[in-house]
């Protein structure tokens, strides 16, 4: 029976996932250089048969072109030329469960083979209505941090609240900011764990070692360069949608049984197996 290949089209590796014969079940694939996707294609559906490809289609929050959308747009025509036998679609990727198919993906290849970081921002570029934006998704989302990444958009920029993660008798002060190619200049103090979770694959969680404090430099939305130390729950939450920008999900921290343990439902969140207050749209679903 034919497979779905999902693809994850980046400027200079890709990953790609492949369901299993009755398409109940995906698993990561391979991450490859993106010059040699076709290539590897053509060898791969020599080998298995595979009926459907699917190409995340990038855009930006607002439903607008990205970096990325011609090149996806073009990849999908060079698809449908080399592969006329073939179904490919193009799933939107906004809001969407994308982090749990690129942690499908990435989980268990070695940390070179990566997503690419977020990019710079080009300092002084209007970000008011995006940041707006992603305050209003993660405050509907009932979340404390939301990175760019997560919506789409490969810059260097997350928002946080940290104070819904305090009670009123915490010595602790939270904070609500945003956060613009922020760097973590060093982290130290004592070690703990606290469970976390991700808004990006809902219903999953794991108990996460971190580091109590770090300093970290960035610039505010008015584009005021910053230097801060933060502590405590806020610096957990920094540091969670740091590791966004990275390419990074918590769960990539797990190993062993744990980490086998996620992967399965990783695959169940991919395919939309999975309930939500916020909208979602799962790439295998």
């Amino acid at each position: 029976m034919p497979r779905i290949l999902a693809i994850d089209l980046g400027t200079k590796r890709t990953g790609l996932a492949v369901t299993d014969p009755l398409k109940m079940l995906a698993s990561p694939l391979e991450t490859i250089e993106t010059s040699t996707l076709l290539d590897f294609l053509k060898s791969y559906c020599a080998k298995e048969e595979v009926d459907t490809l699917v190409l995340g289609y990038p855009t930006r929050l607002n439903g607008k072109d990205n970096e990325m959308t011609p090149k996806v747009i073009t990849m999908k025509d060079r698809l449908s030329k080399a592969f006329p036998d073939k179904k490919i679609e193009l799933v939107d990727e906004r809001f969407t469960s994308k982090m749990a198919m690129q942690s499908m993906i990435t989980m268990g290849s070695k940390k070179k083979d990566r997503k690419e970081v977020a990019e710079e921002i080009t300092e002084g570029t209007e970000l008011d209505e995006l940041i707006k934006n992603m305050y209003a998704t993660m405050d509907n989302a009932k979340g404390v941090g939301l990175a760019a990444p997560q919506i789409n958009q490969g810059i260097s920029l997350f928002v946080i609240d940290s104070t819904l993660m305090l009670d009123e008798d915490d010595s602790e002060v939270g904070i609500r900011r945003a956060f613009i190619n922020p760097i973590i200049l060093d982290e130290y103090g004592d070690d703990y764990s606290f469970e976390e979770g991700c808004l990006s694959i809902p219903d999953i969680h794991a108990d996460i070692t971190r580091p109590d404090t770090l300093t970290i430099e960035y610039y505010d939305e008015n584009w005021n360069l910053k230097e801060e130390e933060f502590s405590g729950m806020t610096a957990r939450v920094i540091q969670h949608e740091f590791d966004h920008l990275e390419g990074i999900l918590f769960v990539d921290y797990l190993k062993g049984l744990k980490k086998r343990m996620v992967k399965s439902k990783l695959i169940d969140v991919s395919k939309g197996k999975v309930s939500t207050d916020y909208r979602m749209i799962y790439p295998l679903k």
